[in-house]
């Protein structure tokens, strides 16, 4: 019988302190209409440019692009990559057949809204294209 009292007080304790403590209504300020990318309810047109990654060369090489990390291209490959508008700077680096030192080249790229920028290496360099309308 003693137990069985000791383990109503605590049972009564545990439901008290539950319900003293327990967590408030959160009355703060959120934007009307919610969703959008802004929080607002407002979609903001997001606009990226393009820059082509083109090797012409038969051997692999390692594009690292500054804020996005490195990828590789294999030999006589091209990739297409979506940046935000602004400044990059990409360094591009040969993986095999050299015969002392591999061939290190940098470039930097601007790209803007709708822009499409093509950086041909090794040794060749940037073109950039609008394709703006």
């Amino acid at each position: 019988m003693k137990n069985l009292f000791k383990n109503v007080i605590i049972v009564l304790i545990v439901t008290i302190s539950c319900v003293f403590t327990s967590c408030e209504r959160d009355d703060g300020e959120y934007p009307i209409g919610g969703g959008g990318n802004n929080g607002y309810g407002i979609d903001i047109p997001i606009c990226n440019g393009t820059i082509e990654f083109v090797n012409n060369s038969k051997n692999p090489y390692t594009v690292d692009v500054s804020g996005y990390g490195s990828f590789i291209i294999s030999g006589n490959h091209y990739a297409n990559k979506s940046y935000e508008p602004g400044t990059y700077s990409i360094k591009v680096t040969q993986n095999s057949g050299y015969l002392f030192y591999p061939t290190e080249e940098t470039y930097q790229v601007n790209v803007s809204c709708g822009s499409h920028d093509v950086v041909s290496f090794p040794n060749t360099g940037v073109n950039s294209k609008s394709t703006k309308e």
